[in-house]
């Protein structure tokens, strides 16, 4: 059993986050994860808030804070919380080489892979469309062999929107670099974009198929997330300036190379801030003595073992990150046995729609959300989980990101941006005095 400042049980953003926002400022931390969530497999980009509970889209994210439920995190909060750790996000993606890209106050529109628009607050540059307002013509540019990327889809997609009224929009199928008739996924011509044959080979058929560059017919290329795995625009930046056309990629499906680029940063940061990491472990159980957390203990393959420290932070995901048990007629939180306050066996827990809070197709909005994608114990203002009183179970420990409940991260969009908020408010309330 070591001692450490603090803790952090869960690998994903929120939990990583956690921990780099602490050990740059000189604490002493230890991560223990069983994986890294979704982290790894996801888009890559920070959606701080794109619709309000009742499907309302928002324009600015922040147009939306002071309309949220008391529960949700943002409210619990507050606004200034989260532009505090949105700046420090970007501080840290500077530092590591590899901005992303915001407008303002504005959400950005981010291509996916299926032809549809999402909102988003912060990009990697690459997936940086703004481009397109000025473009007359867009080529979506495959390659053969890929999986889940069909151009004339795309294409057909984005035609149907008034957005992209007025613009050419032309599917293009390029020849795979790899043996004729192999299947390939993102992942594999990403691996091949990482070496300068790679880049030559794309920019090669990019010129061949689209011609030399016209300045009165501005071009955009809207390509799958295929520009090398690593946290860097050096990929992007060959392929753009090569091809002398302006180069986007598009999210796509899981498990998407955009999503692993920003887990290499944060890894990269934990190694540089000197984080300790423990992986292929579960955080299973926990001391309290006199309203204070002393260890958190794992059990894996029979050997127990104790972490203690300051503080912990519990980042270790909700009701589909197996953060929380559920039973017929009961959840519960399993590290220190809170039962929370919503069941399957409740109305409303499952509803017809998958995303209840999104906008239909007829244009309609179906207010409400799951209740298991509401699950989560109640917290107060430092975010330190509560019993029926109100009053902290512990004074020393702190629940982030999807361990939260009042919010509904996929028909929200704000999955991520609730994550860096959540790591940075407990991180600054944990050490507070320090």
């Amino acid at each position: 059993m070591s001692d450490f400042d603090l803790v952090v049980a869960g690998g994903g953003l929120s939990g990583l986050m956690s921990a780099i926002f602490a050990a740059r400022h000189g604490k002493k931390v230890l991560v223990i994860t069983r994986g890294s969530g979704i982290l790894a497999i996801g888009g890559g980009t920070i959606d701080v808030l794109g619709f309000l509970p009742d499907g309302t889209r928002l324009a600015s994210p922040f147009a939306g804070l002071d309309r949220l439920p008391a529960r949700h995190p943002y409210a619990i909060m507050g606004a200034d919380a989260v532009r505090d750790a949105l700046e420090a996000f970007l501080v840290l993606t500077e530092e590591q080489g590899f901005p992303y890209s915001r407008n303002g106050d504005d959400n950005m529109p981010v291509i996916t892979s299926l032809g549809a628009v999402k909102p988003s607050y912060l990009v990697p540059q690459s997936m940086d469309v703004r481009c397109l307002a000025k473009a007359k013509r867009v080529h979506v540019v495959g390659v053969q062999g890929l999986k889940d990327f069909g151009p004339a889809f795309i294409a057909g997609e984005l035609g149907r929107r008034s957005d992209f009224a007025g613009k050419e929009i032309l599917p293009s199928l390029l020849a795979s670099p790899f043996t004729p008739g192999r299947d390939l996924s993102p992942l594999d011509l990403a691996r091949y974009l990482d070496r300068p044959d790679g880049t030559a080979w794309l920019i090669q058929r990019l010129r061949e198929q689209i011609g030399e560059p016209d300045a009165m017919r501005p071009d955009v290329v809207l390509l799958p997330p295929v520009l090398g795995t690593r946290a860097t625009p050096q990929a992007h930046a060959v392929v753009r300036d090569g091809a002398k056309l302006e180069v986007c990629e598009t999210v796509g499906l899981p498990p998407a190379v955009t999503g692993l680029r920003l887990h290499h940063l944060l890894l990269r940061l934990l190694k540089k801030y000197d984080v300790d990491l423990i992986e292929e472990s579960a955080v299973t159980g926990s001391y309290i003595e006199n309203g204070r957390c002393l260890f958190l203990s794992t059990n894996n393959d029979g050997r127990g073992r104790r972490y203690r420290a300051k503080t912990y932070i519990i980042a270790t995901g909700g009701v589909l990150g197996d953060g929380f048990v559920v039973q017929p007629d009961r959840a519960l939180e399993p590290i220190f046995g809170l039962e929370l306050p919503t069941s399957p066996a409740d109305p409303g827990w499952a509803m017809p729609h998958a995303y209840p809070s999104c906008v239909d197709h007829d244009g309609s909005a179906s207010a409400g959300a799951h209740g298991f994608a509401l699950l989560g114990p109640a917290v107060d203002a430092r975010l330190r989980p509560v019993n029926n009183n109100g009053k902290p179970m512990c004074d020393n420990v702190f629940f982030v990101g999807k361990t939260l409940g009042g919010y509904d991260h996929a028909g929200e969009k704000s999955g991520n941006g609730v994550a860096i908020a959540t790591a940075w408010h407990a991180v600054r309330q944990a050490f507070a005095a320090d």
